[in-house]
């Protein structure tokens, strides 16, 4: 009985985290996902794959780049989060994001996930890959 408990929360948990138009990478849905076991936090993150993910970020390089015929790799990590970390490769062609961009500088973004990298066995660190739709430098 308390496997299948369990079993019907991590159902319901996983569902509820997605909106009906994008997965947002927040502190509260960060929590929900560190819960998960190291399985089911690949299962679920490999599900996010190829819909639009949205995240607010800290710029750690902007790079040029010749990976997905995209000229721009931004490197960044998510800023939201303390339990596991998420570094996002974002890919861009829009040259006017790249010259305001500076490392440190906060980014919030959306975009299509397009893969994810587990890079150990604890599953607490990821590179996730996406492709930039639209995003904005954050003044503080």
């Amino acid at each position: 009985m308390k496997i299948l408990l369990i079993i019907a929360s991590l159902l319901f948990t996983s569902t509820a985290l997605v909106s009906e138009e994008f997965f947002v990478f927040n502190s509260s849905n960060i929590a929900n996902i560190s819960k998960m076991n190291p399985i089911e936090k690949d299962k679920y993150i490999l599900s996010l794959q190829k819909s639009i993910i949205s995240a607010k970020v800290k710029i750690e390089s902007v790079d040029p780049n010749t990976e997905y015929k995209r000229a721009y790799r931004i490197t960044s990590v998510l800023s939201e989060s303390n339990q596991i970390l998420f570094i996002f490769h974002i890919y861009s062609e829009k040259k006017d994001y790249i010259d305001l961009m500076k490392k440190g500088d906060i980014f919030e973004f959306k975009g299509q996930l397009v893969l994810c990298t587990p890079l150990n066995t604890k599953r607490d660190k990821y590179i996730i890959d996406v492709f930039l739709q639209d995003g904005a430098i954050v003044l503080e």
